[in-house]
């Protein structure tokens, strides 16, 4: 293959494959073995940039996972089978009703899910009070209904796509044959825009976006306090209300919540998720979520764009290549010549599918490191080892094509 020809055929097959990696990114559920890698990787990062804990000033992190009630169960006869434990209802009412008076928020993320086993005498005026908030949002889920369709407007998708070898959080899918996701629903809200899906792509406005992610977890925090002795997060009943013998933070502080991101739900206990960066509650990786949206993380990076480009092409330019530097090798001096050997064993190593596969791992630690970005390295490599076969096989059948016209 002449030269200008091979160039020509790898840019062809290095957009191909960047559609393809799109196509991959967007997948609602994980590739097999992708958090495991995800986990090595942020080893690499972490030991370079350690993550802390670190949550914005803008956002208050309220925990109710020690402010809950009892409440009695019944069967679908209406048969009471037991007790459980659900968030109470009148901290929740009297947080909620407050913070409609004052009305200086920026959004409330309630992540507490109101479904429809057992009632309190709350109910009515909790629901009625979140309809009548127009900045907030909670969570829903496809396979269970909501204690009350009002509640519809308000509520978003909070469900994420295992495996059966993927069992834990990886992807977070904004887009879904259910409906649209809390995150994406509170970013269509605060910012008037929509992602669109057009076939296989999706768009915002006039840029090319994922519909599902990989969360980086800017917003990280596993405990109560910081490093410092800060507070990260405050408890509903103990800090927020307070008690009859000393007023809460809410009536403390009057500018506590003002221009604030308010996120409500249970930051430690039975909504803890496995993650590639360890144990992380439910309503962190919905609020990091949120946040990547309105930090633009699912729009498409150009600078990944063209790194992928330039690193596909090169793979490609290789493979291709790879047959015609092995004709030159049938030249009996370059056999011998121990520079030549060197270049084509090297060569044939980067062409194969562990070579692929290394290759592409190390260039995907460093956009993860260095942008937060990481694509598909399993299917990829896979493919590439394919095209290097097609390759190989149709240079083989030239050659005997070759010899059976000169034996004819």
């Amino acid at each position: 293959m002449r030269k200008q020809k091979r160039v020509i055929w790898s840019a062809v097959i290095s957009i191909g494959f960047l559609l393809l990696s799109y196509c991959l990114t967007n997948l609602d559920f994980p590739i097999s073995g992708e958090k495991a890698l995800l986990y090595r990787f942020e080893l690499v990062r972490n030991y370079l940039f350690p993550r802390e804990c670190t949550v914005n000033d803008s956002i208050l992190l309220i925990d109710v996972s020690f402010d809950k009630t009892p409440i009695k169960v019944t069967d679908e006869y209406e048969m009471p089978i037991g007790v459980i434990q659900i968030t109470d209802r009148k901290k929740l009412l009297e947080l909620l009703q407050e913070l409609k008076r004052r009305d200086d928020y920026k959004y409330i993320l309630l992540d507490v899910f109101f479904g429809q086993k057992g009632e309190t005498s709350q109910d009515s005026a909790l629901y009625a009070t979140i309809c009548s908030m127009d900045r907030i949002v909670v969570p829903c889920h496809s396979d269970e209904a909501l204690a009350d369709s009002s509640l519809i407007g308000k509520a978003g998708l909070a469900d994420y796509t295992t495996t059966y070898k993927e069992g834990g959080f990886v992807k977070y899918p904004y887009m879904s044959d259910d409906g649209v996701s809390l995150p994406l629903r509170m970013y269509e809200h605060m910012t008037g825009r929509t992602i669109r899906k057009h076939w296989f792509i999706y768009t915002d406005g006039w840029r090319l976006v994922r519909k599902s992610i990989v969360l980086t977890f800017d917003i990280n925090a596993k405990s109560a306090y910081n490093e410092d002795g800060e507070k990260v997060w405050h408890y509903l009943g103990a800090d927020i209300l307070g008690n009859e013998e000393e007023n809460g933070l809410l009536y403390e502080i009057p500018e506590l919540t003002k221009d604030k991101y308010i996120v409500i739900g249970a930051l430690q206990g039975d909504d803890n998720h496995s993650t590639y960066i360890g144990s992380v509650s439910g309503t962190l990786i919905n609020l990091n979520a949120c946040f990547s949206l309105l930090h633009d993380h699912h729009v498409v990076s150009v600078t990944l764009v063209v790194i992928m480009f330039f690193a596909f092409f090169l793979l490609a330019y290789l493979t291709l290549a790879r047959q015609d530097l092995r004709g030159l090798a049938d030249d009996m001096t370059q056999k011998h010549n121990y520079r030549w050997r060197t270049r084509m064993m090297t060569l044939s190593a980067l062409c194969s599918w562990v070579g692929y596969s290394l290759f592409l791992t190390i260039l995907c630690i460093l956009t993860y490191v260095f942008l937060g970005e990481v694509y598909e390295i399993f299917i990829t490599s896979t493919m590439f080892y394919f095209l290097s076969l097609a390759v190989k096989y149709t240079d083989n059948f030239k050659k005997l094509s070759t010899i059976w016209k000169r034996k004819g």
